[in-house]
């Protein structure tokens, strides 16, 4: 879709959200609107990636929008990157460690701050896509 997308978000899950819209996008240009036409209005710009960084090392408070450009050429690029390092990660996993799927997936669902059925989800469709 060629259109910006406007969410609105709860502060407790802005860093998650972040994370989602990276993987889901790759790393567009994003504004975080925080507490708009109010007192303490805050206005945040960067990249997904950046933003998402952020989210996670600060306690953000208030009502929350988040308006994503539409796609670029780095942006394009972004989704099929992460998406090969997942597969390349479970196998380097199972290889490394001697684990099944299962116990691989777990790890690297781990890591990404994701959970195992999602990992599997992500998996699945990357294997679909080649």
């Amino acid at each position: 879709d060629p259109g910006t997308f406007v969410f609105y978000e709860a502060p407790h899950r802005l860093a998650a959200s972040l994370t989602d819209m990276l993987a889901l996008f790759g790393n567009r240009q994003v504004v975080i609107a925080r507490e708009v036409t109010k007192v303490h209005e805050e206005f945040l710009r960067g990249r997904l990636q950046d933003l998402a960084a952020w989210a996670k090392r600060r306690r953000v408070k208030g009502e929350i929008t988040i308006m994503v450009a539409p796609h670029d050429e780095e942006s394009l690029a972004e989704p099929a990157r992460r998406r090969s390092s997942l597969c390349a990660r479970v196998d380097e996993i199972r290889k490394e460690k001697g684990l099944d799927l299962r116990g691989a997936l777990k790890i690297v669902a781990h890591q990404m701050g994701i959970s195992r059925s999602e990992a599997y989800r992500r998996l699945q469709e990357e294997k679909a896509l080649q």
